[in-house]
């Protein structure tokens, strides 16, 4: 399955996306995310994407769809993203900038401990 997810003993989520995958995979997996009764919001979101290799345009138009469409489900939330160190360059600034959700921290990384440790310190 190139997208999985489950709710950790630390109280965040764990998103992990693989190639390839679907938009609409991912979009059906973070719905079930934000209206799973064992997640609490503001959300608490590692996102490892260290198994993708790259973002297409319509791809990242999709995220920000599903993201300006869930703004006040997410407001208020931490996501850390950790990215292969082959892409951290070509799409970090891309995915900041898509997830410029009101009151939430978003970083990304290419160190998976070094994102951990930032989500939940």
């Amino acid at each position: 399955m190139p997208i999985t997810w489950s709710v950790e003993p630390d109280g965040f989520v764990r998103f992990t996306v693989v190639d390839p995958y679907t938009i609409d995979e991912w979009r059906e997996t973070m719905t079930a995310i934000l209206h799973s009764p064992s997640v609490h919001l503001p959300l608490t979101l590692l996102v490892d994407r260290r198994g993708t290799q790259t973002l297409s345009k319509s791809t990242v138009e999709g995220f920000n769809r599903f993201f300006g469409e869930r703004q006040q489900a997410l407001s208020g939330g931490r996501i850390a993203i950790v990215l292969s160190s082959g892409v951290y360059f070509e799409i970090a600034g891309m995915l900041r900038a898509v997830l410029s959700i009101p009151n939430t921290a978003v970083r990304t990384f290419q160190d998976y401990d070094e994102a951990l440790e930032w989500l939940v310190g």
